[in-house]
């Protein structure tokens, strides 16, 4: 059973620092360079600088950016940027943005959320993580003793005894209200209202908390929890809790793009490529928009992908053809179905030999804007672009449940949560 807990944050005084829109950014893995200069620019208070702080070529091990981030943060707490709320609670965030179109909103609950390994089946990961950017988190959380942002966790509500106790906290006027730089709404409630806890703390009675979002946070969370000079506080880590099935629940894939293949391989790829898949043309890449790929995604019948670069000129549906399943490492049915298994354990890896897990090598490369891609092979920029369906909620479960992890970059929950709307302290600042 998932253990949830109150919890007395830290919020910025808006008396002192004005637009919360000034103030906080999105997660530190979706930050580029120039949007990370750009949030410091913002206000002298921005949380990017605990977040993701600038790095600096005289950094040493005693001064660098997580020590200056350290700083900042007592400095903050000390001349009362941030205030600690005065009796544990739990906040209300809801998150109102535009999905094609479509106005819509999310809805999750901020709680401390006990650490528990992944043995204990009680929360549950969903995507394979690396080695980099634990390193990275690892050092700001030993070095900063906070959660600066939550991670995102999906739990189901299929009586929807949460989503009335949500509802009944909403109706009140929010603590917090603002517009991000992207025109994205955020609302936050201060909520000590037992019984949305209570029924948050029944949801989970008996099913797994599914990490959505933060798999190498969380995994550098729980490694801390064990370090011998863990603080009072390590134990747990602040987390936006969403129900499965949240009407503003938005999930979308991450592509793929290729790059520095030698020509031989290419040549011989679609004849190589015909043994192991069905391959279904869309239409020639002049002209081709990408809702003509996302509709023969959508009629396929899965595990199915699409490719840009296939054959030269081409777009092509790819789907695995005969016993593909015996050409798949053992693992889960569930696992073998999903489409971004079969692009990389029968095509990328088999036919292209690429190593998929090694991004940012010049090879294979991770992008969620279809149509740059799409653009990017047609002006030859890009050898291939490979274009995957959205995720679903519950194949996603399926694959944790069965104890297996889904590929590196597999999701891209969207909106991503606000930073530094909520911090949780621990050791002497909890």
């Amino acid at each position: 059973m998932a253990t949830i807990r109150p919890f007395r944050g830290w919020r910025y005084d808006t008396n002192r620092v004005g637009n919360l829109a000034d103030v906080t950014c999105p997660p530190y893995d979706v930050i580029s360079p120039e949007e990370q200069r750009g949030f410091y620019a913002r206000s002298p208070y921005n949380i990017i600088r605990i977040e993701y702080g600038e790095a600096y070529p005289d950094d040493s091990p005693t001064t660098n950016r997580y020590t200056r981030a350290r700083a900042e943060l007592d400095r903050w707490r000390s001349e009362g940027i941030l205030r600690q709320e005065e009796t544990p609670a739990v906040y209300l965030y809801e998150q109102e943005f535009v999905a094609r179109g479509e106005t819509t909103r999310r809805r999750a609950l901020l709680v401390d959320l006990k650490l528990e390994p992944w043995t204990s089946r009680v929360v549950l990961p969903h995507e394979e993580t690396m080695s980099g950017p634990k390193a990275d988190r690892f050092e700001l959380l030993r070095t900063v003793q906070a959660n600066t942002s939550p991670i995102f966790g999906l739990y189901p509500d299929p009586a929807g005894a949460v989503r009335a106790a949500i509802e009944r906290a909403a109706t009140a006027n929010p603590d917090v209200e603002f517009l991000d730089e992207v025109g994205e709404r955020h609302r936050l409630w201060v909520v000590r209202d037992e019984a949305l806890i209570n029924a948050v703390a029944d949801a989970l009675a008996d099913q797994p908390v599914l990490i959505a979002d933060g798999h190498h946070r969380y995994e550098t969370a729980l490694g801390y929890s064990t370090a011998p000079d863990a603080p009072a506080g390590a134990d747990g880590i602040l987390i936006a809790l969403v129900a499965e099935d949240d009407p503003g629940l938005r999930v979308y894939p991450t592509h793929r793009t290729v790059q520095g293949v030698e020509p031989a391989l290419l040549a011989a790829l679609e004849s190589r490529a015909a043994e192991v898949f069905t391959i279904q043309p869309i239409g020639a890449l002049e002209g081709l928009r990408f809702e003509q790929i996302e509709a023969a995604l959508r009629d396929a019948v899965q595990p199915a992908f699409a490719v840009a670069g296939l054959p030269t000129g081409q777009a092509a549906l790819l789907s695995p053809k005969g016993d593909w399943r015996s050409r798949l490492p053992a693992k889960s049915p569930a696992w073998q179905d999903l489409d971004l298994v079969a692009l990389h354990h029968l095509f990328l890896e088999p036919l292209l030999g690429l190593d998929v897990d090694r991004e940012g090598e010049g090879r294979v490369r991770f992008t969620r804007d279809a149509e740059g891609a799409l653009a990017g092979v047609r002006s030859g920029a890009l050898q291939l672009a490979a274009f995957l369906s959205p995720p679903n909620p519950r194949t996603i479960r399926a694959v944790a449940e069965a104890g297996d992890r889904m590929p590196h970059k597999s999701t891209y929950f969207y909106p991503k949560m606000r930073t530094g709307l909520v911090l949780r302290g621990i050791g002497p600042n909890a």
